[in-house]
């Protein structure tokens, strides 16, 4: 019979372990090397998105304030409502793109906000017009702000992104615009 002893149990074991901890923490270092590797794709990815998807709606978002200031000559009043539909579609198309560039801002923790003070009264004017063309045909989108001399007291400015500010409205504005097929939507500030 074949005896081993403790000892050499012990060592072979001993062994054993060393080469397993060699092989997984090379097996971690090619892990963390791939995962470089694929969050490097993404950021290129993301990048080319961004250029290839961003930079056109900007020109198109040009072009069509190009031809509504009437560069181009006198503007019919359907053409401009098609115009101003087709320029907020777009800046809406280039927020959603805008949307997730900030998410992926947000996960590899680089996002930042731009506080500034701001007239909420502006920033909600400018959500509504932005929403507009999200709405189901017949349904009516309004702003309810207190006016001067109103029972409410007038909305003091804030201190926030306005940017963000505004396009969190647009998407809540736009949710509440795909659930009303019929009626209104009302943004009331208070």
């Amino acid at each position: 019979p074949c005896v081993v002893s403790w000892y050499t149990a012990s060592m072979r074991f001993q062994a054993s372990v060393e080469r397993l901890s060699a092989a997984l923490g090379s097996t971690r270092r090619m892990l963390a090397v791939a995962k470089l590797d694929t969050e490097g794709h993404k950021d290129r990815f993301v990048a080319a998105v961004s250029h290839e998807l961003r930079s056109p709606l900007a020109s198109i978002i040009e072009l069509v304030d190009y031809v509504l200031s009437g560069s181009c000559g006198e503007v019919n009043q359907r053409a401009e409502k098609r115009l101003s539909s087709i320029k907020l579609s777009s800046m809406h198309v280039h927020d959603v793109i805008s949307d997730i560039l900030d998410l992926e801002a947000f996960r590899s923790e680089r996002f930042t906000l731009c506080r500034d003070t701001c007239h909420i009264e502006d920033v909600c004017s400018k959500a509504v017009q932005r929403a507009r063309p999200l709405l189901h045909a017949g349904v009516h989108l309004h702003l309810d702000v207190p006016q001067a001399g109103s029972v409410h007291q007038l909305i003091p400015d804030v201190r926030a992104d306005p940017a963000r500010l505004e396009k969190m409205l647009v998407n809540l504005l736009g949710s509440a615009a795909r659930v009303t097929v019929e009626g209104s939507v009302t943004l009331r500030v208070r």
